[in-house]
């Protein structure tokens, strides 16, 4: 069983899969997090310059009313006698209060600037923060997903250990695809397209696999060595590869595969997965794949690609 367990870890670490926590989503919690706590911080920078603003209001009321009574002590400055207040220093004093009013308008006007900003930041941050928020579910989403189809690729194994543990097959992940491989030994005679007794016999089991599997379609990939062909009906590898893929799709059809999850193509000598300057390594290229297909869910959205496909070119200047 050490084999198999093996292809379980190989199956779950060529898929880019674990338990805990992707790293997306880890990334995401930290910045939504710092965004938690510069909104707190922004909050507080905000209340403060609301004090600041009342503060100013205040001293702003206070001093506009000292300048209405020396301005009037200035205008009646018989009035003004029992506060002996000269004309003269009251005019020095008006202007001087003047200047911290504009001082003050100045301050008040760069106070509301600075509000405008902070709403215009909180506003940034809040788009960012559900932009966060998003990313996260979307990455738990999308968690959820590679773990039930890691568990039901894991099922599959189960239910073809005995074929993997006498040899009659093996499991790989290609290009992020499960791929079963059946070698040719057990399929086929030498240049020869027919499938054998044994081959039928490791088919049916196969088929019943696969039938188990929902939502999943197959492609029968035919793969010969780089060896010409000097005798029998095939002209060259490429027609070798493709009328074994065909028959054994259409073996799989007959023990019940539905013929809508079925297709077959041919490499040939194109993707060895062995040396083939030794005869080992040439049988292990001569092989039939039964690669298990990806979900449209599964793949990524082209819609956007599919709009700048169909958009017109600019005009030429």
């Amino acid at each position: 069983m050490s084999r198999l367990w093996a292809v379980l870890w190989l199956t779950c670490l060529g898929l880019g899969l674990g338990c805990g926590p992707s790293k997306e989503e880890l990334r995401s919690r930290a910045e939504a997090k710092a965004l938690h706590a510069e909104l707190a911080q922004e909050k507080q920078y905000n209340e403060d310059l609301k004090l600041r603003m009342q503060m100013t209001q205040a001293r702003n009321k206070v001093l506009v009313d000292l300048v209405q009574g020396l301005t009037s002590d200035a205008e009646h400055p018989a009035e003004a006698s029992d506060r002996n207040a000269a004309p003269g220093a009251a005019h020095s004093s008006l202007q001087a209060l003047d200047k911290d009013l504009e001082a003050l308008a100045t301050s008040v006007q760069h106070s509301k600037h600075d509000m405008q900003a902070l709403r215009a930041q909180r506003e940034a941050l809040q788009t960012e923060l559900e932009q966060a928020k998003r990313t996260i579910e979307a990455s738990r989403v999308e968690e959820a997903e590679a773990t039930a189809r890691v568990q039901a690729f894991r099922a599959l194994l189960g239910q073809l250990a005995v074929m993997i543990e006498h040899g009659d097959l093996d499991v790989r992940v290609v290009r992020n695809q499960m791929v079963l491989h059946l070698p040719e030994s057990v399929l086929f005679r030498s240049n020869d397209a027919r499938v054998t007794k044994a081959g039928a016999a490791l088919l049916d089991r196969v088929a019943e696999v696969l039938k188990a599997v929902d939502h999943r379609e197959f492609q029968i990939a035919g793969h010969t060595d780089h060896l010409p062909i000097r005798y029998g009906a095939f002209r060259d590898n490429w027609q070798l590869s493709a009328a074994r893929a065909l028959r054994v799709m259409l073996y799989l059809e007959k023990c019940g595969v539905a013929a809508q999850r079925l297709s077959a193509s041919a490499y040939a000598d194109t993707q060895p997965i062995a040396d083939e300057a030794t005869p080992e390594g040439r049988q292990k290229n001569r092989r039939i794949e039964i690669v298990l297909l990806p979900n449209l869910e599964e793949l990524p959205d082209l819609s956007r690609l599919a709009e700048l496909l169909h958009k017109p070119e600019p005009a030429a200047n």
